[in-house]
């Protein structure tokens, strides 16, 4: 969970998980918040691109795609993205039940450290309900 406390993204490096405290993509407001890898290794220690690693690279106007387990796909537009140290992610503004739909997406970017075998900064994607 979050926030106050750590958000774990899920075991699956290539799986996008939902802050489940937070609303749900397509609802009427607050925040939908996803997390997901940006790489790591497979079982078998080999190198793989995680499930959002290319959200540092998407350009602006982008459309994402959510596909619910029911329900028809809902399309959200990029709009902003930002990099910050894990130390200084804006919870407050992410981790919002209120206020105008918006779907934040979340992934580790910056610096990697080979001691720690930790990226150094989050990458954050805010984006808006299409149309």
């Amino acid at each position: 969970g979050a926030p106050g406390g750590v958000l774990y993204p899920p075991t699956d490096i290539q799986t996008v998980g939902w802050w489940s405290g937070g609303p749900v993509p397509g609802s009427a407001s607050g925040t939908s918040v996803l997390v997901g890898h940006v790489d790591g290794r497979n079982a078998a220690g080999v190198p793989v691109v995680g499930a959002l690693f290319y959200l540092d690279r998407a350009p602006l106007g982008s459309t994402v795609v959510v596909r619910p387990a029911t329900g028809r796909p809902l399309r959200y537009v990029l709009v902003a993205r930002r990099l910050y140290p894990k130390a200084e992610l804006p919870v407050g503004r992410i981790f919002t039940r209120s206020g105008p739909p918006r779907l934040d997406m979340i992934t580790c970017g910056g610096p990697f450290d080979q001691v720690t075998r930790h990226y150094a900064d989050n990458v954050v994607a805010y984006l808006v309900p299409a149309g």
